[in-house]
């Protein structure tokens, strides 16, 4: 168990580094708020991509102090 989540934890860097230039990126950002998820479509939010990615990007937008 200890080697994957040394590998684990050494990897969130290069996702937080992701999620900052995508972020940071305003075609990305307007293109995904502009994205719609389809709540008649059966399937599970929390499991959306996209959808997470909104939700992360407008707390970001937000929060920022």
């Amino acid at each position: 168990l200890f080697p994957y989540t040394t590998l684990f934890r050494s990897m969130t860097c290069y996702l937080n580094s992701l999620l900052q230039a995508l972020y940071m990126t305003p075609e990305f950002r307007n293109a995904l708020y502009k994205w719609k998820f389809d709540f008649d479509a059966n399937i599970d939010e929390s499991k959306s991509i996209p959808f997470q990615l909104q939700r992360l990007f407008l707390n970001l937008q937000v929060n920022i102090l």
